[in-house]
């Protein structure tokens, strides 16, 4: 667009959906409500595709339906539909997954869908979201490779193979948007060392996966946010979901699947979201300098997001699928990490009230754990009636139960990530109309150029009514708040 900055190469900028075909629907279509469908059918598009995925690894429906819940709703997601790209990058994100694991085991016509669907979330333009796909990805891929059992496996040679050339399908298809985006970083002033630590997560950030609001504080817009990072207001996964996926971390040896991989990879994202604090961060960026392209350590949460759901449904699958002899153990085994959670939680409100944050109420976070525990209590309760009661209708109604307090749990951490606001806010033209801005400048004659410690104030300039605070930015033309005007700025 030449509207920003004399000239921006809109192309190269990637996460602008310039190249992504289904952005044809919110650009021909009304964008008061096109935008809407859009992001949540992705949203949509994230639920059925990790249910398919976990059906895939655990071949059960309820497990797989709890993954699906619990990947869609989760604190993160829900941040990501404010964000076009990274919605549709994480709606994307299981199938890829899906469709490239069965292309390097099945080939044919496997290689062309995983290559199709790949192209379609590396045009979605979420740099950090892809690149963690790949990551997991690879390890899945190296897994299946170091397999030394034929019969579950295919031929190395056919895996290495498969996979290059699904790569080789998507780098090409996505060519045109991946070429100029990498001379665009070539020639900007983003580089390896640029990010630094910027926007890690706190030290005690893993306590939020247990009780959301504890040491948040409220902004303005009435919005809780996790001081010291300001990329995403919360990264809550539940924590009945987060529960389950400890259960199937136990070391037991009697749990199916990749349960080692995910743990493992779960635990190195989460530490390295943790940023120089966890020390591993600084050192990968020592060995590979390329990392520091990816701004904001904390981004690593995105990973763990897909996997504790993963976690979550293997052990619901094999809760469900325990002999009747070992399931007194395996009860047991539950008893024991609910009280162990209800105790991390129960130390954490104490430490809210012992090591209090300024501007931080600790009663909130005192709310935020009680509510969590009961939760938990309620969905313990749950997985453990749909495991041991035999009558189908009671079942039944036990494991919908579980999935809708899933549901609930997150649904009432808090206040709403995302505040609305009514449609007339984004007219275009408003400020043209209403700005008494004489003349007003256009494109090859006269642009708006603000100070830069007026362009920062604006950045951290934050008002109590959301309606309020999106005509203060179009009022300054903060952003890209310009483009509804057509009003060139610098």
């Amino acid at each position: 667009t030449s509207l920003n900055y004399c000239g921006l190469p809109f192309l190269a900028q990637w996460n602008t959906l310039t190249l992504y075909p289904l952005s044809l629907f919110y650009l021909l279509l009304p964008l008061s409500w096109s935008l809407g469908v859009f992001s949540l059918g992705h949203f949509f598009l994230a639920g059925m595709g990790m249910y398919f995925l976990a059906f895939r690894w655990t071949e059960n429906r309820f497990a797989a339906a709890v993954a699906g819940v619990a990947f869609t709703f989760n604190a993160l997601i829900l941040n990501f539909l404010m964000w076009p790209n990274d919605i549709a990058a994480m709606g994307w994100l299981p199938w890829v997954v899906l469709t490239v694991e069965r292309a390097w085991r099945e080939g044919g016509r496997r290689v062309l869908i995983a290559a199709l669907v790949g192209t379609m979330q590396m045009l979605s333009g979420a740099p950090e979201v892809i690149l963690l796909t790949w990551m997991f990805l690879a390890a899945l891929w190296l897994r299946e490779f170091a397999q030394k059992n034929p019969t579950i496996r295919a031929p190395r040679l056919a895996l290495f193979g498969r996979v290059a050339t699904v790569m080789l399908f998507i780098s090409s298809l996505s060519a045109a948007q991946l070429l100029p985006f990498l001379d665009l970083l070539a020639h900007s002033q983003r580089h390896s060392g640029l990010s630094e630590s910027m926007w890690a997560m706190p030290l005690w950030g893993w306590a939020n996966f247990f009780v959301p609001l504890f040491r948040a504080f409220p902004t303005p817009a009435g919005v809780y946010a996790q001081p010291e990072q300001y990329w995403v207001v919360s990264y809550y996964l539940g924590v009945g979901t987060a529960t389950l996926a400890l259960l199937a971390s136990w070391p037991t040896g009697k749990l199916r699947g990749p349960t080692g991989l995910f743990t493992t990879l779960t635990a190195v994202c989460l530490v390295m979201a943790l940023g120089e604090r966890g020390y591993l961060y600084s050192a990968v960026r020592h060995m590979v300098p390329a990392l520091g392209f990816m701004r904001f350590p904390v981004k690593f949460v995105i990973l763990p997001a897909v996997l504790v759901p993963l976690l979550a449904a293997l052990f619901v699958e094999n809760c469900l699928a325990t002999p009747q002899d070992l399931w007194p153990k395996q009860r047991r085994r539950i008893a024991i990490m609910l009280v162990a959670v209800l105790a991390v939680i129960g130390f954490l409100i104490w430490a809210a009230f012992q090591f209090p944050l300024k501007q931080v109420a600790s009663s909130v976070a005192a709310a935020s754990g009680a509510t969590r525990a009961l939760f938990l209590v309620l969905m313990t309760g749950a997985l453990i009636g749909a495991r041991q009661i035999h009558q189908a209708r009671l079942k039944s109604l036990l494991q919908v139960s579980l999935l809708l307090l899933l549901w609930l749990d997150v649904m009432t951490m808090g206040s709403r990530p995302n505040p609305t606001v009514p449609q007339w806010v984004y007219e275009p033209g408003l400020v043209r109309r209403k700005g008494g801005m004489t003349p007003i400048p256009r494109t090859g004659e006269a642009r708006v150029l603000l100070s830069g410690q007026t362009e920062w104030s604006l950045a951290y300039t934050t008002l109590s009514n959301a309606p309020n605070q999106v005509l203060f930015s179009r009022l300054a033309l903060q952003g890209d708040a310009n483009l509804l005007e057509d009003i060139p700025v610098v």
